[in-house]
């Protein structure tokens, strides 16, 4: 495969994938990425101020947050990148008012999230675990 810009002839591993292209990959290399990439570009910092506006928290707040190495449910550990440090940590929010509930772990964070953040429906998981019907229904 030939990248647009350096015009050198590359293996396909060399290059990401793109599902919206016709030849399935990417048109430049990964490396003439890297280098196009404006030097401002911090993943890190673009990554805080992501999460920032989406919660309307401080840097302060973020830092707490982010200090955070166990889930506030289940009490794993957790870590904000997904290297070695355990189940990848999540911000918790209110779905309707946006407020921060606290860090989970993404088994925690997905089970509220999957009951709706229904406290009704968390009783009855609750009350189905500690009396399951088993096989004597009514």
């Amino acid at each position: 495969m030939k990248c647009s810009e350096c015009k050198k002839d590359l293996p396909k591993s060399h290059f990401y994938k793109e599902s919206r292209t016709n030849r399935g990959y990417q048109y430049q290399c990964k490396n003439c990425q890297t280098n196009n990439r404006p030097k401002y570009y911090c993943p890190n910092k673009t990554a805080r101020r992501i999460k920032r506006n989406k919660y309307n928290i401080s840097d302060e707040d973020l830092d707490a947050l982010m200090s955070v190495e166990h889930c506030d449910i289940c009490n794993k550990k957790i870590g904000w990148s997904t290297s070695r440090t355990g189940s990848k940590a999540y911000i918790d929010h209110c779905h309707d008012t946006d407020e921060v509930r606290g860090v989970l772990c993404i088994h925690c964070n997905t089970s509220i999230g999957k009951l709706g953040d229904d406290i009704e429906s968390i009783q009855h998981v609750l009350n189905y675990i500690k009396n399951p019907p088993g096989l004597c229904r009514e």
